[in-house]
Order: structure tokens, then sequence, then C-alpha cells
């Protein structure tokens, strides 16, 4: 098996949430100021503002949990722009909490409402269920002093929200990118073509200039990403001079400044919570390991099942080092159905790409391919979680699986590991799968692993993303 490396999923500080990250200094690609020009093309122009009618209302946290409400902001402004939405209507934060609590069957190691700051928590959810309304499941208001245990799930005014259980799932993310190291191009592109783009940056009252409603943050070895916020616009004529200095007196070198929304309420600095943050910030858009995302395509819920073997979605992403890689996963379908759609989590720019129906026996994927059948094939714009509609595909009682074939010179699949309850780790399952797999030069090598008395793991596997939808019930 050849070697492949993991961008493993660092644990970073989110509204006093994780850990600081200390790296060489950071910087996005640079480019020159534009003058200011309109433009057929939003991502050429010069100023991007999307305020007030294509970006929800600003609101303020209650809690450490800014990496749920910026997760959720860029969902609004997905639906807004996607057409699905005005800039009135709210989607409940309290809904994704609930789900990424830790639970009977797994999931994300979260016990406390601070718990937090995963990109993959906030895209799991968003490509795996149904989003909801704030009407219908209102966020939890502050604590009382003596209610301060209230931060961890199930105690004091910390409870299950009344109709979790009952209320109406609205829309749902069927495409996702990730952005693990992006140009200043790139995320002007997906901020005008999808609404915005979730991120991390370093908050500082140290550098916040209130009444220029800006901060910046030069690179300093014991600051990191603290806070997460969801970038909505931009403006290349925001002048450098508005960012306060260093103590060292550092200062941005050129003009221009990214548009945020943030979630600390619309009294915060000057801008009615929106803030600019330098194109030069060390910080912003940064976090390789926890990369940003957009929200690229939405529906509807359509009832369809869904088999697949990441609940909860992929939370790491694999560079394999390979130009052709062959990945599969095996399922138990409970009746005879029809096949609707396919999807899977892959990348990168540029990769080919062709799924496969094959037959399954004793959980193992057949490796014939004159048994397999093509369900679609095509070309992928980015690195994420990507839906395809496929012709109807009848599907008998019993095992079948999913293959997944990637050609290109920088192949990128998603994962979900396969973590235990141990370990500092973010995520974890009691029950493996075992239903993953591999391709190597001797065949299908499933990505299984075992765990000892202890619940350690004892060699690595995980689970494919790699997922089909049928009309089953």
């Amino acid at each position: 098996m050849k070697k492949i490396a993991l961008w493993i999923l660092s644990a970073f500080l989110i509204c006093g949430c994780s850990q600081q990250s200390s790296k060489e200094e950071p910087a996005l690609e640079e480019t020159e100021t534009p003058a200011a020009q309109e433009t057929e093309d939003p991502a050429e122009a010069a100023v991007f503002d999307p305020r007030p009618d294509a970006v929800s209302k600003v609101r303020k946290q209650e809690w450490g949990i800014c990496w749920a409400m910026a997760g959720i902001s860029t969902m609004e402004s997905a639906l807004i722009r996607h057409g699905f939405t005005d800039n009135q209507f709210q989607l409940s934060t309290e809904d994704l909490l609930w789900w990424a609590n830790v639970n009977d069957e797994g999931g994300w190691n979260s016990r406390r409402r601070s718990d937090g700051g995963y990109t993959y928590m906030c895209s799991g959810y968003l490509t795996t269920r149904g989003v909801r309304s704030l009407a219908d499941i209102p966020d939890l208001g502050p604590a009382e002093e003596d209610d301060a245990e209230s931060d961890y799930y199930g105690q004091g005014i910390n409870q299950r929200p009344e109709k979790y259980d009952t209320a109406r799932e609205l829309y749902e993310a069927d495409g996702i990118a990730f952005y693990p190291h992006p140009s200043r191009e790139e995320i002007k592109e997906a901020i005008a073509k999808y609404g915005a783009v979730s991120t991390g940056y370093w908050e500082s009252p140290d550098y916040l200039n209130e009444e220029k409603s800006c901060v910046w943050h030069p690179y300093e070895p014991d600051s990191g990403t603290n806070h997460n916020i969801s970038v909505v616009g931009w403006d290349d004529t925001f002048s450098k001079d508005n960012f306060i200095p260093s103590p060292d007196g550092r200062k941005p070198e050129h003009d221009g400044a990214w548009l945020i929304k943030n979630s600390f309420g619309t009294d915060y600095a000057n801008e009615g919570g929106f803030l600019y943050v330098s194109y030069e910030d060390a910080y912003l858009f940064t976090e390789e390991e926890n990369p940003a995302f957009a929200v690229t395509s939405i529906i509807e819920p359509d009832g369809l099942k869904r088999y697949m073997l990441d609940d909860f979605g992929a939370v790491n992403l694999i560079e394999i080092k390979k130009d052709v890689f062959e990945e599969a996963a095996v399922y138990e379908f409970t009746a005879d159905e029809t096949a609707e759609r396919i999807a899977f989590t892959a990348g990168g720019k540029g990769t080919s790409f062709s799924v496969y129906y094959a037959p399954a026996a004793e959980g193992k994927p057949s490796e014939d391919q004159n048994e397999w059948k093509l369900l679609k094939s095509g070309t992928l714009d980015y690195t994420g979680y990507h839906t395809f509609e496929i012709e109807p595909l009848e599907i008998k009682e019993g095992e079948g699986a999913l293959i997944l074939h990637l050609e290109g010179n920088d192949i990128i699949i998603g994962i979900e590991e396969a973590l235990t309850k141990t370990g500092g780790k973010p995520k974890y399952f009691e029950v493996l799968s075992g239903r993953s797999f591999m391709k190597e030069e001797n065949g299908f090598i499933s990505c299984e692993r075992d765990l000892d008395e202890n619940g350690m793991a004892v060699k690595h596997g995980y689970d494919v993303s790699l997922r089909i939808f049928t009309d089953g019930e």
C-alpha cells in the first residue's frame, strides 16, 4: 500500500474551545489592489457587499458556539444566494448543537456546548440531515449565575429542545466545497457564487479598531485561530491605515479587507455586527487541517432513503499519493429498491471520477469489472461533497456495493474516521462497519480496524464517504 498523508483535524480554539495553532507565518496568495470598477463578474469587482438584502440578520451568540453560528450563517447566505429564502429567514443553531452531541450510537465527542470548532461538524450536519428553522427550535438563552453547569448537555437549562424529534426539516446541502489552502481569487469566487464562506481567525480586542470596524492580526508564535465567522464580502479599497499597528509597529502593507459577519450582536464595533479583516491577517483562511467551506448546492428533503457508512459526514480528508485510486462501500439493502442519486466526498480540482454499482458477497465488493454498472462519470470542480442524480437503478434486497474510481494529479478523498472515546479525539464510534475498501495491487483491502479491551485502536481504519439514495422506506 503506497503511503498516504492524513490531514488530521486539529482541535483549535473556537470561542474558548480548544488549542492554539503555531506555525510558520501564513499568507494568502498576493494580488495587486485593483481600481474600483463595475464588472459583470461579481468575483472581479473591487467591492462586494451583500448587505442588506443578501445576508441574514446578525445574531448574538450565547455560550462558546461561534463555530455553529458561523456554519449556520453560511448556510443562510447560501439559501439566499440560491433563491430559497430571503434575508429574514433564520435557521436553528440549537439543532446543529444537539446533532453533534455525543450519543449512544457514537458521534462527535461533544459533551458541552462550547466543544466544537471543527469545519466537519457543520458540513457533516448540513449534508446528513435537513436544517430546521429558528422558529421551531429556538436558540438557548444565557445561563443564570446559579446555572453555570448548563454548558453541559442535559444539565440545567441545556436540555433537549422540545421539538427536536418533530420539527420539519426544510433544506439540505447536497454540495459542500472545502478550501484547505485557498487563494484570494478562490474565496472571492466562492462568495460571489455561493453567498459566504465559513472560516476562522484570531479574534483579539487589542487589534480591533471599533470606529472603523476592522481588525487584523500579524503573525505571532503564541496566536492562532480562536473564533469562527462567515465571510460574506470584500473591499479591495479598504485602507490599510484603518488597522491598528502591532506593538512592534507592523501594519498591513496593502489596502483591502474581507467583510465578515460576526456573532457578537449588532452592537459589536460600528458596522452593525459586521467587521472588516485585512487580506494580510495572519490567520484568516489558514487552517489547512480545518478548512474553510462554502455551500455549493441545496435541495429540499425528498424522502429518499440514504445508505451510507459516514453517518456524521466526512470528518477528515486524505491526500492519496497516487494518480489512480478506487474505493468501495458495501451496503445491506433491506428490500428491492430503486437507486436515484449518489454522493461522495472527494477532489481535488480537475480530478475525473466514475461511480459504479457492483454486486457484493460476504461483505466484499465484486472484483469482476464485467459485473460493474456505470452510474455517473465526470470531472470535479473542487474538493468537497458532491451529489449526482443517476438513471434509476433497480437494486435487489441483500448486499451491494458502490465503487468510486478517481484519476488525477491531486486526488483527495473524504473519510469518517472510526475513533474511540479516549485519547482526546474529536469523534468516535462504538461499532466499526468493516464495509469500506480501498483498491491495492491484490484487490480491495478492507479499511477496518480492531479495538483492544480498553477501546483503543490497534490499527488504523475508516469509513469512506460514499452514499447511495433509494426510494426505500
